[in-house]
């Protein structure tokens, strides 16, 4: 076998390997909480001349209501957008908004799939990764490291973090191991991680709301939620000015998308409403009222890989055609200046 049959062979074998560890780790959690599916209170503002509101979508569930029918309009469910929408995989069928680049299942499926799905996946945790969180804890402990050196922190010892969407723990034992006071929400897995010793939620919203935290993650969930741009504003609500988030989902313009189309096992997943490519979630970022919004081209390795994959694995991710997008955004701070002329 020649070195070019071999390294075919390898790309091939990373591939598998993403599709089977996507992008990181695989948060399958729905936020079936009351508060996804209101709508916003007021617009995000309009994007440039010639592009459609990118505004939060009109009061819908992840149910019946979300599936179009012969009758109902196609909707970019990220920018309301109607008209410049096009055809972007079959089976599962998936749409691109020209738009803003969203790229969205159609139909979504029901709440009570979806709830079901996540519901049996978490009766056996350790058994469902694919379902339930497949991080592993040194990619984990990876991303901490470059979030402490990131965000110029030698540590997170006094700091109070989110992990939105935990999965099965391993980001936030990552962030309390560098002495951070952590905080989880998980819809289906809360039981699990409060038996883990982790103060767990189901629900954003059932934090006490005179908690803040000086940095939130959300690894693998933003496109499984159906009103993305609410879930953002959320989360920068709870975030104390100049509080940074950290989100990570699958890279849609990545080498693995690019080859597998519909076939692509991130979107095989019914679970997976929406895919980001990094300008849309850049923008989705800062239209949420992020600032400093910055893709991260971290170089992660992925555990038990072998010496050739790994070097794909990185120039993969250097190239940015890996298989996640990893944002860093801000939290506007206070002016100071204007602050000490108050004073």
């Amino acid at each position: 076998m020649d070195a070019k049959m071999r390294l075919r062979m390898a790309i091939q074998d990373v591939q598998r390997t993403e599709a089977a560890q996507p992008a990181l780790s695989s948060r399958r959690s729905v936020f079936f909480g009351p508060a996804l599916h209101r709508r916003s209170e007021s617009p995000l503002g309009r994007q440039d001349r010639g592009r459609s509101d990118f505004v939060t979508p009109t009061p819908r569930t992840i149910g019946r209501d979300m599936a179009s029918n012969a009758d109902e309009q196609k909707t970019c469910p990220l920018c309301r957008e109607k008209e410049r929408l096009q055809s972007f995989w079959r089976n599962p069928d998936f749409f691109r908004c020209d738009a803003c680049g969203a790229i969205f299942r159609d139909p979504f499926p029901s709440e009570e799939a979806l709830k079901d799905l996540y519901e049996r996946s978490w009766v056996a945790p350790e058994a469902s990764r694919a379902e339930t969180g497949a991080t592993d804890s040194g990619v984990a402990d990876a991303i901490a490291g470059y979030l402490l050196r990131s965000t110029d922190s030698p540590s997170f010892a006094g700091k109070r973090i989110l992990d939105f969407g935990g999965g099965l723990g391993a980001m936030a034992a990552a962030l309390r191991r560098r002495g951070a006071d952590v905080f989880v929400v998980e819809p289906f897995g809360v039981d699990y991680l409060t038996g883990r010793g982790f103060k767990a939620y189901r629900f954003l919203e059932d934090i006490p709301a005179e908690f803040t935290f000086d940095g939130i993650t959300s690894l693998e969930v933003v496109e499984h939620l159906p009103d993305p741009t609410a879930a953002l504003r959320q989360l920068s609500a709870r975030l104390t000015p100049g509080g940074w988030l950290f989100v990570t989902t699958p890279n849609p313009e990545g080498l693995n998308a690019a080859v597998s189309g519909s076939s692509w096992r991130e979107a095989e997943k019914p679970g997976h409403l929406l895919f980001f490519p990094a300008p849309t979630l850049k923008l989705a970022l800062e239209r949420s009222g992020f600032e400093q919004v910055e893709r991260k081209r971290w170089p992660i390795r992925f555990p038990n890989a072998p010496v050739i994959k790994r070097a794909i694995h990185f120039l993969l991710q250097a190239a940015m055609v890996d298989g996640s997008v990893r944002m860093l955004a801000r939290k506007p701070a206070p002016d100071q200046g204007a602050s000490a002329l108050a004073s």
